[in-house]
């Protein structure tokens, strides 16, 4: 449960506890949204595609999300972490889209993969920022690893999602089209996130 006090050892403010909740929705959607895009692997292989196949798309996804991550850690706050977060959570539901829209492997299943990992390192990186900016030194580790914890549940329920739309029937697009509704609403939840941060400052 989220610990109630806060900077200082104060009780948080309502602001406060809402940020830490509509940061947790948003990361958990996300990662949600990232989990079921798990089932790349076995798409590609539904296409005719093998494990190397795959292996080539997460290959070329990875210098792109590289120089993201590489940018952000070098300039952290020229844009605004929520900001990049919503940024980045429409990219992926754009990319997502993009994999379900794709019948065969090529260029614009390559295009989807390097979209959906460099969003992905944008909002691994942004999330831990907002819940920095509402930490003290004595409880930042704490509240960092509420937002990086529940990434990582996001990536279990994801896959354990997919397999379950898998089950009742739908396509891998439809399942990819399911992530693209996570990811949209992770960014629709910003809104909120953003009005909240806005009373805090």
């Amino acid at each position: 449960m989220i610990a109630d006090t806060g900077r200082g050892g104060r009780r948080r403010s309502s602001a406060e506890r809402a940020v830490l909740w509509l940061l947790i929705g948003c990361v958990l959607l996300a990662s949600s949204a990232y989990g079921v895009l798990l089932l790349l692997g076995p798409y590609v292989k539904s296409l005719g595609g093998n494990e190397a196949t795959y292996g080539v798309l997460c290959a070329v996804a990875a210098p792109a999300a590289a120089v993201a991550l590489l940018l952000l850690l070098r300039y952290p706050r020229r844009v605004a972490p929520h900001r990049l977060l919503a940024g980045a959570c429409l990219l992926y539901a754009a990319a997502a889209l993009l994999a379900a829209s794709t019948g065969s492997v090529g260029g614009w299943l390559v295009t989807a993969s390097i979209v959906l990992g460099t969003a992905w390192s944008v909002t691994y990186t942004a999330a831990p920022m907002i819940a920095s900016d509402l930490a003290t030194d004595a409880d930042r580790a704490t509240l960092i690893g509420y937002a990086t914890g529940t990434i990582q549940a996001g990536f279990g329920v994801g896959p354990v999602l997919g397999n379950a739309l898998r089950r009742a029937g739908l396509s891998y697009q439809e399942v990819f089209v399911a992530g693209a509704g996570l990811a949209l609403a992770a960014a629709l939840l910003v809104i909120p996130l953003a009005a909240c941060l806005r009373r805090l400052s």
